[in-house]
Formats: C-alpha cells, sequence, structure tokens
C-alpha cells in the first residue's frame, strides 16, 4: 500500500503542478491576443493616420499645382500678352502710314503672325485658367455666402473634374444662392 500512496500522492503533486501551468499557460494565451489586438488596432489606426496624410498632402501639391498655373497664366497675360498687344498697335499704326507698295503684304503677315500669337496666348491663358479652378474650394466659398438658410456641404468628388462639369456645378451653387 505504501507504493500506491506514493504513487497517488506523486500523481497528485503532478495534477497540481500541471493544472498551474495550464492557467499559466492560459494567462500568457490571453495576454497574446491582447497584445495581437492591440497591434492590429495599432497598425490600423496608423494605416488611416498614413492614408490621411497623404491625402493632406496629395491636395497640398493639387493646390500648389493650381497656383502656380494661375501665376503663370497671370505673367503670361500680363507680360506676353501686353507686349503683342502693343506689336499689333505698332504694326497697325506702320499699315496706315506705308507709303510703299511692296511692304504691305510684309506688314498684313507680321499683324496675322502677331494676331494668330495673340489668339493662341489666349487660349493657353484660359485653358491654363480653367484647369486651375478648385471646384472644391469655389464650392466652399459660395456655400459660405449662403445667408437664408443653413447649409451643410458634403463635397465628394475627384480632383479631375472636366471643365464643364467645374462650371456647371459652379453656376448650380450661384442659382441656388439667388433662389431668395
Amino acid at each position: 500500500m505504501g507504493l500506491f500512496a506514493m504513487i497517488g500522492v506523486f500523481g497528485f503533486l503532478l495534477a497540481f503542478f500541471m493544472e498551474r501551468n495550464t492557467a499559466k499557460s492560459q494567462i500568457l494565451e490571453e495576454k497574446l491576443r491582447r497584445i495581437q489586438d492591440d497591434s492590429k488596432e495599432r497598425n490600423l489606426l496608423l494605416s488611416q493616420k498614413n492614408k490621411a496624410l497623404q491625402e493632406k498632402q496629395d491636395y497640398e501639391i493639387y493646390n500648389a499645382t493650381l497656383k502656380e498655373r494661375n501665376r503663370i497664366a497671370r505673367e503670361i497675360h500680363d507680360n506676353v500678352g501686353h507686349v503683342l498687344s502693343r506689336s499689333i498697335l505698332m504694326v497697325g499704326a506702320a499699315k496706315t502710314i506705308n507709303k510703299d507698295p511692296g511692304m504691305t503684304a510684309i506688314l498684313k503677315n507680321l499683324e496675322d503672325s502677331l494676331n494668330h500669337a495673340m489668339n493662341s496666348i489666349r487660349n493657353s491663358v484660359h485653358d491654363l485658367h480653367d484647369e486651375a479652378v478648385n471646384l472644391e474650394e469655389v464650392e466652399k466659398s459660395l456655400v459660405h455666402e449662403f445667408t437664408f438658410c443653413s447649409v451643410q456641404m458634403v463635397y465628394d468628388m475627384t480632383r479631375e473634374v472636366p471643365r464643364e462639369v467645374k462650371y456647371c456645378f459652379i453656376s448650380i451653387t450661384k442659382e441656388a444662392s439667388q433662389i431668395l
């Protein structure tokens, strides 16, 4: 009976230590799951923050590009456009006082070339300016001017909106602001 008692005591001690190790193992597994869950949450939050930062950076680059286009359009208009206008006027004056029939064709070709250059500059400046219109900013400023009611604006468009669509939205918003 002594041997069975010792085997029983040994079995009891073995069961006690195994149960204790199992409890510790379960606690450690629970901690591991919590750590993994926390890690996944942090990674998700970080990826959301990174996405928001990237979108903000993209928006700032987009706005900087639009501002630069407007600046270039203004410079072209102010500098090149004025020089071409002055040159067209000078050619017109030269045509008026010209008495040499051989110069008439040359002055006409020069005037046509300058007028063509002026039209090209106008088109380029208008295209640059039209592309540089930030629909979201224009809409926000128009909505901000609404006084007859409160307005909550939700803007959900891509940045690349065709020019005709931009001006359509702007016109609709302007019309809505003049309802009352």
